[in-house]
């Protein structure tokens, strides 16, 4: 059977006619080229693609309208998309759910096919996009224009990020991208930082970018980190140094840096531990929107980069 999910975007990519899944399941691209008249559309760059599955079964169908929503809201880095909006409209209704101007919904397939025989995998994309459910935040929400956004007033939005916090730090951990701890030989375990705690214990850091390198990540990528409104970051401001400003920094209520992959990755686990999961009591009124913003940006950034998806 086929479903159409009333969706078409526009792409200057060699789109294939389809994209299997397993023997029975696969998307299937329908190329109206430069004009598609049931919708009115037209383009000059490209051609138009409609976006279909073809399924065994209700059951599958749902299943695969389910991950494609996970993975678009990777690839866009906000929620988009949901399984009973997709679902709302249908089949052979006139008025498409959406024509977009981008290959994002290609970019989601791709995704999905990379991830679809690998439960972890398929974890990792759905925690993102039940964070994303969790604590809405869209990318042009603290573009450095914007006026800074003040502390949190009600405690159920530290929850919320909290839950950011712990989803996206799970998410480096289905992809086997965590700091890992062994236990030494006295039957304690190793930390991740020296004793003085003012630099990473060499072994944990070499571990963690061996990690990334094997799976296709430069341990040497920076990313940004955001640091306003009077609030001070990195919480681990011994190791993690914030003296790589961005070009935006205006040294004031804006002082967003870069850092490492690996420092950013030490930060959100400082932050899971410390301050979001267990039993972390006034610690959890710490946490703000930025906090989430970086949470996410680092998931969404390992996600892309792991699955080779080239969509910034």
């Amino acid at each position: 059977m086929l479903f159409s999910l009333q969706l078409c975007f526009i792409s200057e990519k060699d789109v294939p006619a389809t994209l299997m899944l397993d023997y029975t399941t696969k998307f299937v691209f329908t190329n109206h080229g430069k004009h598609y008249e049931k919708l009115g559309v037209s383009t000059n760059q490209g051609n138009i693609f409609e976006l279909s599955i073809q399924y065994s079964d209700e059951r599958v169908r749902n299943y695969i309208i389910d991950l494609f929503c996970a993975a678009y809201t990777v690839v866009a880095a906000y929620n988009h998309y949901d399984l009973f909006g997709l679902l709302a409209t249908p089949t052979g209704d006139p008025k498409f759910s959406a024509c977009q101007g981008d290959d994002e919904a290609y970019s989601a397939c791709l995704l999905v096919q990379k991830c679809y025989s690998n439960q972890r995998y398929k974890n990792a994309i759905c925690k993102y996009h039940v964070a994303h459910e969790t604590f809405f935040l869209h990318p042009m929400d603290l573009h450095p224009v914007n006026e800074p956004i003040e502390r949190n007033t009600v405690l159920t939005e530290n929850i919320r990020i909290a839950n950011v916090v712990v989803a996206c730090y799970s998410i480096l951990e289905e992809l086997g991208l965590q700091i890992i701890i062994k236990k030494l030989d006295d039957g304690t375990n190793e930390s991740s930082v020296t004793h003085d705690g003012k630099a990473w214990n060499p072994e944990v850091l070499e571990r963690l970018k061996t990690a990334l390198q094997t799976n296709g990540i430069n341990p040497e990528t920076n990313i940004m980190w955001l640091s306003r409104n009077g609030i001070s970051r990195p919480f681990k401001h011994n190791v993690v140094s914030s003296d790589n400003p961005c070009e935006w920094n205006d040294g004031n209520g804006i002082k967003d840096f870069n850092i490492g992959i690996t420092d950013a990755i030490l930060e959100l686990s400082y932050m899971r531990s410390c301050l979001a999961s267990h039993s972390v009591g006034d610690r959890v009124l710490e946490l703000t929107i930025y906090d989430a913003d970086n949470a996410f940006h680092l998931a969404r950034m390992v996600l892309l980069d792991f699955f080779k998806i080239n969509q910034y």
